[in-house]
């Protein structure tokens, strides 16, 4: 017979009894089996804690790419011809192109070949350019060289 101290006056009690036979206080100490319940217990509504402050997350950052102005700002325009650009191999299949600077702190560029619009880095979408084609794939900032002339032919 496993001997176990009682949590309310300290006696010992057998791990059998249901209550103290000294003080009477039910369920004088916990059993292992109750420990790691508990401890499961724990784990589990910390896991649907974490689970519903990473919805809330997801939702209000949701909510805000929502609330961005949808429509863009005005943009200049101007052609941009295969022959006028020295960095490189042309990198588009049509010429000219049309490129359009934003001004919009970072300077957002993007070019419009084949009834479609490209942006030539990262961030359009970011700004709420739902239309906007990125050419650079997500996660990948670069800048090219078509990028850095542009960007120069907008200042």
């Amino acid at each position: 017979m496993v001997m176990s101290k009682c949590r309310e006056c300290g006696v010992p009690v057998s791990t059998r009894a249901k209550s103290c036979p000294n003080c009477g206080y039910r369920e004088p100490f916990f059993t292992p089996a109750r420990v790691v319940m508990i401890l499961v217990g724990l784990v589990f509504i910390a896991m649907i804690w974490a689970q519903e402050r990473r919805n809330r997350e997801i939702d209000r950052i949701a909510e805000q790419q929502m609330t961005r102005i949808q429509t863009k700002p005005a943009a200049t325009e101007r052609l941009l011809y295969a022959s006028e650009y020295t960095g490189g191999p042309w990198p588009f299949t049509c010429d000219p192109v049309i490129l359009k600077c934003y001004g919009l702190g970072s300077g957002i560029l993007t070019v419009s070949c084949n009834g479609k619009e490209y942006a030539l880095a990262e961030g359009a979408t970011a700004a709420g350019f739902s239309d906007v084609l990125e050419i650079y794939p997500p996660g990948k900032v670069g800048l090219s060289m078509i990028t850095l002339y542009a960007g120069a032919l907008c200042e």
